[in-house]
This record gives C-alpha cells, sequence and structure tokens, in this order.
C-alpha cells in the first residue's frame, strides 16, 4: 500500500515536472548592461550600432535608429512579431520587449519562448558582429585578443 502511494505521487510528481518543463509561456527575457566583448580596437557608438543592426539584420530584425545610442527593433515571423527597444553605450547594451503580437504575453510577464529564443540569437550575434568589426579595423600584423581569432 505505501509503495502504491510513493509511486503514485512519483507519477504525479513527474508528469507535473514535464508538463511545466515543457510551458510554451516563459518569462520574458530582457537584457541587462550585456558588456560590449573587449576587442582590440575600441569602437564607437557608430560601430557599436553598426555591429547591432548587422546582427539583427542576420536574425530577421529590423533595427531603426531613434537617436544615437538606442534602436527600435521589430521582427515579424510567421504572423508572429515583437518590438523591442536597444539602447547601448561603447562598454554596454541592453535589450528590452516593447509589444508583441500572437506571441501568448501575458500581464505577469510572460512570453511564448520563441520570442526569447529570437533575443537569444539577437544578443549572440551582436557578439559575433563587435568582434567581426574589431577584426575589420585591426591593422594588418596586429595582435588580435584569442576571442577575436575564434
Amino acid at each position: 500500500m505505501i509503495f502504491t502511494m510513493l509511486r503514485n505521487i512519483a507519477i504525479v510528481a513527474g508528469l507535473t515536472l514535464a508538463v511545466t518543463g515543457c510551458a510554451r509561456e516563459q518569462p520574458v527575457y530582457n537584457v541587462v548592461n550585456h558588456p560590449i566583448p573587449a576587442v582590440s580596437k575600441p569602437l564607437t557608438l557608430n560601430d557599436i550600432q553598426k555591429a547591432i543592426i548587422l546582427a539583427g539584420v542576420d536574425r530577421g530584425w529590423v533595427l531603426t535608429p531613434v537617436e544615437l545610442g538606442h534602436l527600435r527593433g521589430h521582427i515579424d515571423h510567421d504572423g508572429h512579431s515583437a518590438d523591442i527597444d536597444v539602447r547601448f553605450t561603447p562598454a554596454n547594451y541592453s535589450i528590452s520587449y516593447v509589444g508583441s503580437t500572437n506571441l501568448l504575453a501575458t500581464t505577469n510577464g510572460e512570453i511564448y519562448r520563441n520570442y526569447n529564443k529570437w533575443i537569444h540569437l539577437l544578443e549572440e550575434g551582436i557578439g559575433q558582429q563587435v568582434v567581426k568589426l574589431s577584426i575589420s579595423y585591426a591593422p594588418s600584423g596586429a595582435v588580435l585578443p584569442l576571442a577575436a581569432r575564434r
């Protein structure tokens, strides 16, 4: 009898974990003061803006300058869309959720998991573009940081 109760509890706990682990909604992922990767040449605000825009274009985002240090982003994918604010300095950047359509956004800060995936990919792409930009500016024969050589 005790074995049956423990087995039933384990089954219920396992099912609960499986269902919540596969949830389509997740807390909205905002990037807060993510450091700009260290590179061989200090980049200007215009350089950082270019890197962010290129990273966005590579991943389906349209990023429009609002002012230097501030971009507004939009993505539309299969009837699902999202809007973000990107604020940046030569030292760091932040990506904030502004709004969305058909992404199951809730008033308690949850959203369909694809949104978070898009933001993580954009975040990764920004780092890659910053490194690419710094490599293109490096004088011939310059020794680049290890991260830039990968």
